[in-house]
Parts: structure tokens; C-alpha cells; sequence
């Protein structure tokens, strides 16, 4: 969600979906409009307006004070696939009903997302080059030195099982960049960050995406693929 500003008084809101390889072009927006800046909505306007917790806004304007505003990339694809307003549920649609039902503006409004710039902490591009160990490092009744795991690894993208407890693997996961789409058909995925847990559950497509280097313990049953299914 983003806020045009026309003129010292006046504003706007726009809603600008874009495909989700790419990146907003704020330069674009202004132009299209004939403002004099834009930029993104403070966090408690755009759920306002978009009547959805961030994170979550759906592609089509609720609000007689957005215009939905569309990049053709989008409409490229033959289905669309967004969050339903939550982040445990996801919405497939034929994109020729999307863009029949919401008779978006179309105009390009997206730039490539440029590699990684680690001195400005943004997320390196998606890599395949996965350090991931299945076989559990620790037995029971011995001490594990996480923060030595965390410390010692160099690897992108580290995939550590800790140990097993009753047939859930206890995973350490460091990490830094963006995760290739994937899903988990069989089961729930459950991530441990500091002070903050989520769960994704079975069969959802989802992709992490780190900015900034982070350690995260993770919880899953025996068996599963870290890859995804």
C-alpha cells in the first residue's frame, strides 16, 4: 500500500501489485500519477484501508480511497496466488477472472530485485547451494553449544538437525537471503525465533525471505524434507 502525495495538500492511496520476483518501482508511481512523491503507508493506514494485517493484503481495493493499480507481469500468469487476509490460508485465482473482477490500472510498476548489498543488510538473491545435515549432531543428556553452531557456520543458508526427541526433529537453522518456493504436503512446520514462534501449516506454499542474518530453531516430524515435497 502506498501513499501519492499530488501536491503539499493533497494525497492519495494506491495499491500496487506487483509479480512476486520483482520489487515495486517507486520512481514509476509518481509518473503514472503525476505526483510528486510516493512512498509506502505507515502500517495502521494501509491495514486500515486494506482491512488486513500487514503482511497479508489482498490484490484487489477494498476501499473507495485506493486505486489498484496492477504491474502487466502480473497479468502474465494464467493463475494468481495470494494470501486470503491471514497468513495461515492462500487464495488461487484464474488471473482472466482477476483482472475481469477488479478492472485494475496496468501500467509497469516493477523493477528486478537487484542482488544483495550485504553493507545495507538486504537479502541476497535465492540460492540452491543449501548446507543441510539430517543426522542429529547431539544424543540425549548432551550439552549442545548452539550458539558455538551459530557462530562457526559460514554457509548462506545452514540446516542443522540438533536432535531427535519422540520422532520431532530439532532443527537449528541459520540463515541469510531468500529461500526457494516450497511446500511441506505431510506436516505443519513450526519456526522459534527470539521471543516469537509461527507455524506454517501442511501443503502451503511459502518461501523465507531474511534480510538480515538470523538463527531460528525449528521443529519438525522425522522425515521430512527441508527443501520441501
Amino acid at each position: 500500500m502506498l501513499i501519492v502525495k499530488l501536491d503539499r495538500k493533497t494525497k492519495k492511496y494506491v495499491l500496487a501489485v506487483v509479480p512476486g520476483d520483482r520489487k515495486v518501482d517507486l520512481g514509476a508511481i509518481p509518473t503514472l500519477c503525476g505526483a510528486r512523491y510516493a512512498g509506502f503507508c505507515e502500517t495502521a493506514t494501509a491495514e486500515r484501508l486494506a482491512r488486513a494485517v500487514a503482511g497479508t493484503v489482498l490484490p484487489f481495493a477494498l476501499d473507495p480511497e485506493v486505486e489498484l493499480v496492477v504491474d502487466p507481469g502480473v497479468l502474465e500468469q494464467p493463475r494468481l496466488y495470494f494470501n486470503a487476509a491471514r497468513l495461515d490460508r492462500s487464495v488461487s485465482l484464474v488471473t482472466d477472472d482477476y483482472a475481469r473482477i477488479t478492472q485494475p490500472t496496468v501500467h509497469t510498476i516493477s523493477a528486478p530485485i537487484e542482488p544483495a548489498d550485504h553493507t545495507r543488510n538486504e537479502p541476497v538473491t535465492a540460492r540452491k547451494d543449501y548446507a543441510i545435515h539430517y543426522e542429529p549432531l547431539f544424543k540425549t543428556l548432551e550439552l549442545m553449544n548452539v550458539q558455538a553452531l551459530i557462530d562457526a557456520t559460514t554457509d548462506p543458508w545452514y540446516n542443522q538437525t540438533l536432535i531427535e526427541v519422540g520422532g520431532v526433529l530439532v532443527r537449528l537453522g541459520v540463515m541469510h537471503g531468500e529461500f526457494h518456493w516450497h511446500k511441506h504436503d505431510e506436516q505443519d512446520e513450526f519456526t522459534l525465533g527470539p521471543r516469537d514462534g509461527f507455524c506454517v501449516p501442511a501443503g502451503l506454499l511459502h518461501r523465507p525471505v531474511v534480510p538480515v542474518r538470523s538463527a531460528v530453531l525449528m521443529l519438525e516430524k522425522s522425515g521430512v524434507i527441508a527443501t520441501g515435497d
